[in-house]
């Protein structure tokens, strides 16, 4: 058994990313991880709670400055500073040694090197965060991806557009999410009426194509719905347009598997055009668990999306067109979508992570 240290910027509790999803898939491998969960501010309360599923160990550290407010490289500095100070306060009970493997989600992490010299060192980014950022402060925090890079033994990222960003000082590697379990063919001849959009409700969806839907589903079929579910984000007034909607739902955050799954003929993911981190993504990671449970995806935006015979692009001239045809080929779609879920399951990714631990810097940690 190894032990796996996380350093995040995400809470437990939130919607499963990819390092939620690889925190499971170690602990299921018999593994041991501490997850460091979003860091507090100086001014905010003690830590968050520490028991998380078994085998999963919840800490959290302090930093000085919000990333966001982290302007100039003495900042970052600065910054680096009093974070390394509390990660060693935190994991004093620890008793950290060579043989655990660090496991990095931050893209301005790169003084972790200095805290654990000795130790394999993986980062994992799987959003562009450079782009989104104001212009005036992309130098230092370029300057911070490109160490923290450097200094990693290997760096995954989620999507090719990311290899290609970084890739002029270090040389990612393609690692996708994965299916949560394994494919379930969904029920054959169900009464299907529901479209469903699952995830979060913030200013990346793109909400005219959303109304759009409000609109046009009733003159489709006048038993079809369209069902919103997950944490809203800013987005309230637009919530509160969807509402007004008779054939549109709105449901607060809950897994797949408490919805009426049994209705749905295919999961939304509608994201506006123009968003640099939105147009970077090519598989993201709630599609796998989508798929997983036999549902075709309707997406907009995502230029450079995976092309798959179960993936359908909207337009709003077509958009009745799509809906109908991803309706009535449901059944016919089944195979593809258990052919792709297959080949991008848990055991393959964890056979991919093993490789990656393996080929760190000794001393050398088993993963299996």
């Amino acid at each position: 058994m190894s032990r796996f240290l996380f350093f995040t910027k995400t809470r437990w509790e939130e919607l499963p990313r990819l390092r939620h999803q690889l925190a499971h898939l170690l602990r299921a491998a018999g593994h041991e991880v501490c997850f460091v969960q979003q860091p507090r501010l100086p001014w905010q309360a003690g830590a968050r709670a520490t028991s998380g599923p078994p085998g999963i160990r919840l800490l959290q550290h302090a930093e000085l400055l919000h990333h966001k407010l982290r302007f100039s490289w003495p900042a970052h500095e600065a910054n680096a500073h009093w974070t390394t100070r509390s990660i060693r306060g935190v994991m004093a009970g620890l008793r950290v040694d060579a043989a655990d493997i660090i496991v990095n989600f931050n893209y301005d992490y790169y003084f972790l090197r200095r805290l654990y010299p000795h130790n394999p060192l993986i980062t994992i980014l799987n959003d562009d965060f450079i782009s989104s950022a104001p212009s005036f402060v992309r130098p230092s925090l370029r300057k911070a991806l490109r160490l923290t890079c450097e200094s990693s033994d290997r760096v995954l990222v989620t999507s090719p557009v990311l290899q290609e960003s970084i890739g002029s000082f270090c040389r990612p590697e393609l690692f996708l999410p994965w299916a949560d379990r394994d494919y379930q063919a969904p029920a054959r001849g169900a009464r299907r009426d529901t479209l469903l959009f699952w995830g979060y409700v913030n200013r990346r969806v793109d909400f005219s194509m959303v109304h759009h839907l409000g609109r046009l589903l009733p003159t489709i079929d006048p038993r079809w719905r369209l069902l919103v579910v997950g944490p809203i984000e800013k987005t309230e007034a637009e919530v509160r347009r969807l509402r007004a909607f008779p054939q549109i739902e709105v449901l607060p955050p809950t897994t797949l598997d408490s919805l009426p799954l049994d209705r749905v003929f295919a999961s939304l993911l509608p994201y506006r055009v123009g968003v640099r981190d939105i147009d970077a993504i090519v598989t993201p990671n709630k599609v796998f668990p989508l798929l997983a449970r036999g549902l075709p995806l309707v997406i907009t935006g995502m230029p450079r999306f995976m092309t798959a015979e179960f993936v359908f692009r909207l337009a709003e001239a077509s958009t009745a067109d799509v809906i109908r045809c991803v309706h009535t080929r449901f059944d016919e779609l089944q195979p593809g979508i258990a052919k792709f879920v297959a080949a991008n399951g848990a055991r393959a990714r964890l056979d991919q992570f093993a490789e990656v631990v393996r080929s760190c810097r000794p001393p050398v940690a088993q993963v299996s």
